[in-house]
């Protein structure tokens, strides 16, 4: 039979003084056996016991070398080293083992000289050259020079300049080989307005609906940020389940109004959901959802929502659910609520939302709590992907739980001030909430971030019986790597 191929134990670089081995690693194709997650270390160490599953073993293939030789003299040559020489792969092996070393001599890289731009004279925009990704002084990177034709490009069309192009050319003296002229043509067409913008896909949404959403108008200067930002206030129409805004940027006669096509596939008008769930202290608990994703037209939301909690607790509560409690505390909690939203209020980037809410609330043996009340908000996009939202959320609340509890968990133990947090107060905070989403995509990110803020203040002046001070913040990191994404999240509170 055939002879398997042994396994690689190591893949050494040697010479490489710019980057890091791990950087080199994923620029060929032979890999190291190595651990499949840091998981297997803790609590007992799996992969230094060279236990089989955590371990994601690699196979020699020597057919790869020679490829991994000209994939590492590419790397560097995209990155400024264009006299780099790498040598052929090393390879000490035994049956079953195989070491792989690349010795990598890198030479000195080609540097920017100089860095002219033509073609931008008439073009009105004193921003478009600051902070680029190459400057003078830096490695001749083809990465680079890509990145700032497309930087370039990008505020080109975010300056109504749609059909902007960017030639890159680097040019190296037979006399100064180490040295490059780079010089970019923009060529940046004529300026564009929208024009005809055309909507499809549409049932119970009306063209006027959609196009209030994506803010795009005939006769405006043209923004290719703004076709990105219409995709995503289409996505805030919850009836919508998919969205395509597409400008005709690739009309050869150069046409000064840009037609832009809006695709959209629509959900089902109306959404019921439902659930249920049960846990030692609660019992068995129901929930209900109806929405309206299209209320009375124009994209408006109505929703009504119920939960109910404690079901069986009384008749249960000695057998499935032995943490619920007896007397009041076995009764029915639960929630209702009406929800109303409304996409526009005097301007197409403000948004009206309105609940009336009534709820119950019981931990058993220690307390029970019942409010009524409403929360207003008004939302508005002050920059793309960005919503600031202000809110008054006043409800009547009543507290009824054990003296013991007063005394021990807010230190009140007199009659009278037991009688008063007891009684009928009103809770009634202020707030705002600042979101911002710069991640590449809505559903399904693959870099970018997003932020939260969360402020809230009660006190006298705003109808409130107690005064507290509340903020959140919350922030997410997406960074593509390969066909994986690392996704971060920290938040943190303070009240």
């Amino acid at each position: 039979g055939l002879l398997q191929a042994p396994e690689v134990t190591d893949v050494l670089f040697v010479g490489n003084e710019t980057f890091p081995s791990d950087s080199l690693e994923r620029a060929i194709a032979t890999r190291e056996t190595s651990c499949r997650s840091w998981v297997f270390y803790f609590p007992i160490p799996l992969c230094p016991l060279a236990v089989g599953f955590s371990l994601s073993r690699s196979q020699l293939r020597e057919r790869e070398l020679p490829r991994d030789r000209a994939r590492l003299v590419l790397w560097y040559v995209q990155r400024g080293f264009r006299s780099v020489e790498v040598d052929t792969a090393e390879v000490v092996r035994t049956a079953e083992r195989a070491e792989v070393t690349f010795r990598i001599v890198e030479g000195p890289p080609v540097l920017a000289d100089s860095i002219a731009f033509t073609g931008i004279d008439d073009v009105e925009f004193p921003e478009l050259l600051d902070d680029l990704p190459i400057e003078v002084g830096d490695r001749l990177s083809t990465i680079a020079l890509d990145a700032t034709r497309d930087t370039l490009t990008r505020r080109l069309a975010d300056e109504g300049y749609a059909y902007a192009e960017v030639l890159r050319n680097a040019l190296r003296p037979a006399d100064d080989p180490l040295s490059a002229i780079v010089t970019f043509d923009v060529v940046p067409g004529p300026p564009t307005t929208y024009g005809d913008i055309t909507v499809e896909g549409t049932e119970d949404l009306s063209i006027g609906t959609v196009l209030r959403t994506t803010q795009l108008t005939s006769g405006d200067q043209y923004r290719r940020s703004e076709i990105e930002d219409a995709r995503s206030r289409l996505y805030g129409l919850e009836i919508i389940r998919n969205a395509t805004v597409i400008p005709d940027t690739a009309n050869f006669a150069r046409d000064p109004e840009v037609d832009v096509a809006i695709t959209l596939q629509e959900g089902d008008p109306y959404r019921v959901r439902a659930g249920g769930g049960w846990s030692t202290a609660d019992c068995l608990t129901l929930e209900a959802r109806w929405t309206a994703r299209n209320f009375l037209g124009g994209g408006r939301l109505l929703g009504v929502r119920g939960r109910v909690g404690n079901i069986l607790a009384e008749q249960a509560r000695s057998t499935v659910c032995p943490q619920a409690g007896d007397s009041i505390y076995a009764d029915l909690t639960g929630l209702a609520s009406v929800d109303f939203v409304q996409p526009w209020i005097f301007s197409t980037r403000n948004a009206l939302s309105a609940s009336v809410f009534a709820e119950r609330q019981a931990l058993p043996d220690v307390f029970v709590r019942r409010a009524v009340g409403v929360q207003l908000g008004l939302s508005r996009n002050i920059a793309p992907q960005t919503l600031l939202t202000g809110f008054y959320r006043p409800e009547l609340s009543r507290l009824d739980a054990d003296d013991v509890l007063f005394c021990t968990g807010f230190l009140v133990c007199t009659p009278e001030d037991i009688e008063t947090l007891e009684g009928t107060n009103w809770l009634s905070p202020v707030g705002v909430n600042l979101t911002r989403n710069r991640a590449d995509d809505l559903l399904n990110p693959r870099n970018g971030y997003r932020v939260l803020l969360d402020v809230e203040h009660a006190a006298s002046w705003t109808g409130s019986d107690f005064r507290y001070d509340r903020v959140v913040a919350e922030g997410s990191r997406y960074v593509g790597v390969g066909r994986s994404v690392f996704a971060t999240r920290i938040r943190g509170g303070w009240v």
